[in-house]
């Protein structure tokens, strides 16, 4: 164990523990040992968890003890996770509606920590986690990341953030954790432009990092800039993680290559944190000890295994403000994983805005047409988005090589693929593509109203 190693994981990171008033560092150390744990016992920590947080938020929270009260529904009917379908599903607007001091659990005011979600799928949601969630959902990805070959003292090199969230780490406390873990930040909104790319490549090869860490398509556009530019790197990471968008296929291929090393994507959301994390597997291994995962319909009704519909989360560690059964607005599919026995996430789709609804009421997922826009030569980047249920915009930005026998091939596949449905595509040569507020560079956008997508995708009248 190297000396720095040996002082941050023994001296301080648990002395940060102290002064932050969490308990991270001994959550790892407890992880660590379920993660020898057979899955009869992981899941009997899961119902055990699951009771607890239940009969904590039936007697200490306003808006789950008239929820369980409207239900006829007591704790005791809620023995293990197999009931837990029992209770009403939570929401983005359910929250809303029911008010946020009718949330937050009695007496749990001074461990709560403000937070809100980042608003990809419209506006943002104003909630809270608590110190204990925060621990458990940490100390969980620390472990995640030693499986990808993170060890404590690498220098991380994190692609990340939005205009507002890089200003909230300026704070002396947020420095202070930042230098600890030597972890160099580089916003991802500034790579919209050629000195930008320049910098950030020029800072990450100073230096030289054992982990990158960050949204997928700034790594990506990172990569691509490299090869573009034949720049070869002056250092090997031992791994890439991505975390807060869908990872493409083809991003993670030209991202493994141009920083030879592997891509381990990391699935969360800002409600929860850590959820699932890849292994040495496409599938996406979920942090059992600390959630429960289920694929539902709009209704909150289980949808079973190898189905796709919206991941539905409930953290087992947060009382502060519990979220039990709560829908994120993600898309995905549950698994069974025969090498590990027990039940994963097979795939994460993306966005329930990520998709595009015909006047037929048909759905089609625009992420599958995405790895054939970015084969036409000439095109640097481009961006997808669904007017209305008749239009679609496709804003596109021209590099060297770009002909008119290039665009067609895009003309021509629209025309085939999206066109047909009675959707007409415009086209529009742009300079740059603008950020979200979120910080991300989004490939897709949608119009249409959550609402609607999710009666098309379910096939509700």
């Amino acid at each position: 164990m190297k000396f720095y190693e040996y002082l941050l994981k023994n001296i301080f990171l648990p002395l940060h523990d102290i002064y932050d008033r969490s308990n991270t560092m001994q959550m790892l150390k407890f992880l660590k040992r379920t993660d020898m744990w057979d899955v009869e016992q992981i899941y009997a920590l899961q119902d055990q968890k699951l009771r607890r947080l239940i009969t904590h938020a039936y007697e200490n929270v306003p808006y789950y003890k008239k929820v369980f009260e409207n239900s006829k529904l007591r704790p005791k009917d809620i023995i293990s996770k197999k009931d837990i379908a029992k209770i009403p599903v939570l929401t983005k607007n359910v929250i809303r509606e029911a008010g946020i001091s009718n949330m937050i659990a009695h007496g749990w005011q001074r461990h709560l920590i403000p937070n809100s979600s980042s608003g990809a799928t419209g506006e943002p949601l104003q909630f809270y986690i608590d110190k204990n969630t925060k621990s458990w959902a940490t100390a969980a990805q620390y472990r995640e990341w030693h499986h990808a070959g993170y060890r404590f003292g690498d220098k991380i090199f994190t692609l990340w953030g939005n205009p507002l969230s890089i200003k909230e780490t300026k704070s002396l406390k947020k420095k202070l954790s930042y230098w600890l873990r030597k972890d160099t930040l580089f916003p991802a909104f500034k790579l919209d432009n050629k000195a930008s790319l320049l910098s950030c490549v020029d800072k990450m090869q100073k230096v030289a990092p054992q982990i990158i860490y960050g949204y997928p398509q700034a790594i990506y556009i990172i990569a691509e800039f490299l090869k573009a530019n034949n720049i070869v790197l002056n250092f090997t990471p031992k791994a890439v993680i991505t975390t807060g968008e869908n990872l493409l296929q083809f991003q993670r291929h030209v991202i493994e290559t141009q920083f030879n090393t592997k891509v381990y994507d990391q699935y969360g959301c800002g409600e929860v944190m850590s959820i699932a994390f890849q292994r040495n597997s496409d599938n996406y291994r979920i942090i059992d000890e600390h959630v429960i995962v289920e694929i539902t319909n709009n209704r909150g009704e289980p949808l079973g295994l190898n189905r796709l519909g919206l991941i539905t989360v409930t953290d087992l560690d947060n009382y502060g403000m519990p979220f039990i059964r709560y829908q994120n607005g993600d898309l995905g599919i549950l698994t069974y994983d025969d090498k590990i026995k027990r039940i994963v996430l097979k795939r994460i789709v993306g966005r329930t805005t990520e998709l595009i609804l015909t006047p037929t009421n048909r759905i089609l997922v625009p992420l599958a047409f995405i790895s054939i826009y970015r084969k036409v030569k000439g095109i640097r980047r481009f961006q997808i988005v669904q007017d209305d249920l008749h239009t679609i915009t496709i804003k596109l930005v021209k590099s060297n090589g770009f002909t008119q026998l290039e665009f067609n091939k895009i003309v021509n596949f629209n025309k085939t693929y999206i066109e047909k449905h009675g959707i007409s595509v415009n086209y529009i040569f742009v300079d740059r593509i603008e950020v979200d507020p979120t910080g991300k560079y989004s490939l897709f956008k949608s119009k249409i109203s959550t609402d609607k997508l999710l009666r098309a995708l379910f096939k509700e009248d």
